[in-house]
Parts: C-alpha cells; sequence; structure tokens
C-alpha cells in the first residue's frame, strides 16, 4: 500500500480519490474487454450464417433478387386491382371498391364509409369529403376523376 501513498502524494490526491479513479479505470477495461469478446461472438455468428446461406443459396445476391421479384408482384396486383373505368358512386360504393381506388387505403376507406354514414349516407358534393381526415386538395382532385354522387 506504500505505492498508494506514494502515487496520491504525486499526484495531490487523497488516497480515497485515487482508489476511486483506480476503480473507475478497471470497470472501464472490464466494459471493454467484455465488448470486445461479445462483437467477436456476434461477428463469428454472422460469418457462420452467411456460410450457412451460401451453402443453401440465399447468398445477398438472390435474396435482392426475391425482393425485386415480389415489388414486381405487388405493381402488377396495383395494376390488376386499379380504379375502375366508369366512375364510382359514392353514395352506394362498398369499402372494397373504395379502396381500389388510387391512394385509398383500408384506413382512409373505412373513414370514407363512416363520413358517409355520419352525413346520413348520402353526400351532395363530393368537396364535403375535405372533411375526412387525409383527404387532402390533391387527393380530392384525383378522387373526383374516379367518383360520381348520384
Amino acid at each position: 500500500m506504500d505505492w498508494l501513498n506514494r502515487l496520491s502524494t504525486r499526484l495531490g490526491l487523497l488516497r480515497a480519490e485515487v482508489l476511486m479513479v483506480s476503480g473507475a479505470l478497471l470497470l472501464f477495461i472490464v466494459g471493454v474487454t467484455l465488448k470486445f469478446f461479445w462483437g467477436y461472438a456476434e461477428r463469428a455468428e454472422l460469418i457462420e450464417k452467411a456460410q450457412t446461406e451460401l451453402l443453401l443459396g440465399n447468398e445477398p445476391d438472390s435474396l435482392l433478387a426475391v425482393e425485386a421479384q415480389l415489388y414486381e408482384q405487388s405493381q402488377t396486383d396495383t395494376v390488376r386491382h386499379a380504379a375502375p373505368q366508369r366512375k364510382l358512386n359514392f353514395n352506394t360504393a362498398t369499402q372494397e371498391e373504395l379502396e381500389a381506388l388510387p391512394d385509398i387505403g383500408a384506413v382512409l376507406a373505412d373513414r370514407l364509409i363512416r363520413f358517409r354514414a355520419y352525413k346520413g349516407g348520402k353526400l351532395h358534393s363530393l368537396d364535403e369529403l375535405l372533411e375526412v381526415k387525409g383527404i387532402t386538395p390533391a387527393r380530392l382532385r384525383t378522387l373526383k376523376a374516379h367518383l360520381t354522387l348520384e
């Protein structure tokens, strides 16, 4: 413990302060060491996973090809569910018919159906749709091309 007294004298600190700094330094070194070894284990797992995927034929390029194929499928599904050729009567449209319109998802279609019920089941002008949360003037212009009121 003589070395501790000499160190504290040279640093101009109390013996307790030197012990606290030494303890903090020791905890820091232990933390860095643990992080290094856990990181090493994670890297080893990632390398093993990549080698397994290579053997199974799931290397990153093929995964990207699968994602591209899924994206193309979703685009063709969107084309299949495109808006109808004739205008849709909003006062009698079902939720599924509204979802088929561009820029209308399930949540917005549900809001539109509830708004129509709130208005008594019949709207007098498509401009009333601006009261629905999510219907902007730009979206309303798009909807006016596909909707009518009868």
